[in-house]
């Protein structure tokens, strides 16, 4: 399955009630263009405190432990 991505774990379980946390990774989107740090081959999303106050977010899934 999909959620099983061994030796990984996606969890995309709905939950809607989750708060996004300053070292959460966010995937920023603006029509087909998305915000990515780093270098070829070695991509930086950025994280919730990288960003000013008043950012809407959405929890989306995990990955392991990381939550984005």
């Amino acid at each position: 399955m999909i959620q099983d991505i061994s030796p990984h774990r996606l969890l995309n379980e709905f939950l809607p009630e989750t708060q996004v946390n300053p070292l959460d990774i966010i995937i920023c989107l603006q029509g087909n263009t998305i915000m990515i740090g780093g270098s070829p081959g070695n991509m930086i999303f950025p994280k919730r405190d990288d960003f000013s106050v008043g950012l809407e977010c959405r929890y989306l899934f995990s990955l392991d432990e990381s939550r984005i």
